[in-house]
């Protein structure tokens, strides 16, 4: 599967999927029998996958999106797949969001015949691989293919095309607690400051993130903070 982009007004960043005619090969699994199906498929009659990795998506974007639509309409078809009586967006939920932002009552998809496996493979090319994918994305999205598929580490970083220690290092992210999470997820929190964080159990990320990072409601990196906890001084500074 190759990928263009989607001609857009300034601003976007949507990338289509482009879908060859033949089967697609998916890192080794059997590829769909026959050939993807065109057609309109109404809006109501969609719905994003659960599997997509991929959780946000800029508002501001979809917008843009939006009035690409409006004037060009919706140049590369969503690939679905069907679900019961409706179908699953495996590729194109912005596009999606975009058609219901402007009213379309129905829009152009690919249906295809896919393995639960399939689309996991599919999602992962389509959202783990931009270049503006969020590092909690990529975190969570992570773990839930390690989870689903049952695989360790090398076998994940070769599945997504990543180098093992990059994704060893997002999966770290996933042990950050709470507060910090949402700093990072709201991009209040440098990538740098929450992998180092990340290395410590909760109870030393907890003391670390009170004493060193939320004061004033603003991180204070500029500074070498020594953080008592259970009778240890745990050195704390900016790693950038």
């Amino acid at each position: 599967m190759t990928a263009k982009e989607e001609t857009q007004t300034p601003g976007t960043t949507e990338v289509a999927t482009e879908v060859t005619t033949g089967p697609v090969s998916t890192n080794g699994h059997k590829p769909e029998s026959k050939q993807p199906d065109f057609k309109l498929i109404a809006v109501s009659d969609l719905a994003p996958s659960k599997t997509n990795p991929r959780r946000r998506i800029d508002e501001n974007s979809i917008n843009s999106l939006a009035e690409s639509i409006t004037a060009q309409g919706i140049l590369e078809p969503l690939i679905v797949r069907k679900n019961g009586k409706g179908f699953e967006i495996v590729c194109g939920e912005r596009r999606y969001r975009a058609a219901t932002v402007v009213k379309l009552s129905e829009v152009p998809c690919l249906v295809r015949d896919l393995s639960d496996e399939q689309v996991l493979d599919i999602q992962i090319h389509e959202n783990l691989h931009r270049e503006d994918v969020h590092p909690m994305d990529e975190a969570y999205g992570y773990q839930f293919l390690q989870e689903k598929l049952g695989c360790d580490t090398k076998e994940l970083a070769l599945r997504v095309g990543k180098p093992e220690g990059y994704v060893l290092n997002r999966l770290k992210l996933n042990q950050l607690i709470k507060e910090a999470q949402k700093d990072l997820d709201e991009e209040l929190l440098p990538l740098s400051y929450a992998l180092e964080i990340a290395k410590y159990t909760p109870d030393i990320q907890s003391a670390v993130y009170r004493e060193a990072y939320r004061k004033e409601g603003k991180y204070q990196g500029d500074r070498y903070v020594t953080v008592p906890l259970k009778g240890q001084m745990i050195p704390w500074r900016s790693f950038i």
